[in-house]
C-alpha cells in the first residue's frame, strides 16, 4: 500500500471516530476526544497534501517538508520512521 493510500486510510478511521462522536455527544471526554480527532485530521490532511506535492516532484516526502515541521514530526513520531 502506497503512503497516500495509508494516510487516506487513517484519514477515513478518525472521520468515522468523529462522526460516532458527533452522534453521541455525551459528557466533556467526548469533546476532549473530539478535538484530538480534529488536531489528528488536520495533521493527516497536510501530510496527504505534501504527499502528493512530494509525488508531483518525485522527491521523497522528507525531502519535501519544511525543516521546522520535519524537526517536530521527529520528535513526535521519532526519525526511525523516516527510514522505513
Amino acid at each position: 500500500m502506497s503512503e497516500l493510500n495509508r494516510l487516506r486510510c487513517q484519514l477515513r478511521a478518525i472521520n468515522i471516530q468523529y462522526s460516532e462522536l458527533v452522534r453521541r455527544m455525551t459528557g466533556e471526554a467526548t469533546y476532549a476526544r473530539m478535538a484530538g480527532l480534529r488536531a489528528e485530521r488536520r495533521v493527516l490532511m497536510a501530510l496527504i497534501a505534501l504527499e502528493r506535492q512530494a509525488a508531483a516532484t518525485k522527491r521523497p516526502l522528507l525531502h519535501a517538508l519544511p525543516s521546522p515541521l520535519r524537526s517536530a514530526l521527529d520528535r513526535i513520531i521519532g526519525s526511525s520512521a523516516w527510514s522505513s
